[in-house]
């Protein structure tokens, strides 16, 4: 499963599916955690201190939820020059995410994707 949502609703679903002992968890976030930057930290780094404690490895290997953030290339607009905010933002790159062969080999079939409509 891949979870392309706001990152904090993305974290928190996968922390109850590995906590459900369902899937395993595998976060790319490459979000800067820096506290003047144009996506907000704060709110990231606190449901992933939250949610650490019951995410674990869990017996069904071949269950896994990618968890990417869905706002990491969210237009910004003309910026002030006097903004001074660090640009956080990121584009994913085909080898951030395993390939197709590299999910099969790992005996997984099937690929759901969650995200925004």
């Amino acid at each position: 499963m891949v979870i392309d949502l706001e990152p904090i609703l993305g974290v928190r679903v996968a922390a109850e599916l590995n906590r459900r002992q369902l899937a395993n968890v595998v976060l790319v976030l490459p979000r800067w955690p820096y506290a003047q930057a144009v996506l907000p930290v704060d709110g990231l780094v606190a449901a992933l201190v939250e949610t650490s404690p019951s995410v674990g490895p869990v017996d069904a290997p071949t269950n896994v939820v990618f968890v990417v953030d869905a706002v990491r290339e969210r237009p910004i607009g003309r910026r002030a020059v006097s903004d001074r905010r660090a640009d956080n933002r990121y584009r994913l790159a085909a080898s951030d995410l395993p390939n197709l062969a590299t999910l099969r080999g790992a005996g997984i079939r099937r690929l759901v994707k969650i995200g925004r409509a």
